[in-house]
């Protein structure tokens, strides 16, 4: 039993050498092509530098988003007499950008009462304003 178990173990040890030596002649012949390998040159091309004219703008078809932008909505009825800015241009903090004038308020809208003189005091409030836009905050 023990002489199969040695004869066994001889013949792994055996193919085991055999498989060794034959990656190492491999691994030999690749280092020895890899020394003799020359990578083949560079092909280029070359041309004649001349001045051309060319077009300043360049026509296309496609769409467009805004990454970022805003609503302008009054907070109050009221007319606008001027725009201060043309459409999209871009504007910093504390621009003017609408000029509002004569608007009305409501006493009645906000809950408030005119007082005991009644028939005296309007329910409606006229307002002029010459200026409305950012704020320099």
């Amino acid at each position: 039993m023990k002489k199969n178990i040695i004869v066994a173990v001889v013949i792994v040890v055996a193919v085991f050498v055999a498989l060794a030596g034959v990656k190492m002649l491999q691994i030999t012949k690749i280092i020895g092509f890899s020394k003799a390998f020359a990578p083949p040159p560079e092909t280029i091309s070359s041309a004649v530098a001349r001045q051309e004219n060319w077009q300043d703008t360049l026509t296309a078809v496609g769409s467009v988003t805004a990454d970022q932008g805003v609503m302008v909505s009054p907070e109050i009825a009221g007319t606008v007499s001027e725009i201060d800015f043309e459409s999209g241009a871009t504007v910093q903090k504390g621009d003017l950008l609408v000029i509002r004038s004569n608007f009305s308020i409501k006493r009645s809208d906000f809950g408030l009462q005119p007082g005991k003189m009644e028939n005296k005091v309007s329910d409606t409030i006229t307002l002029t304003l010459g200026i409305a836009g950012a704020s320099a905050k």
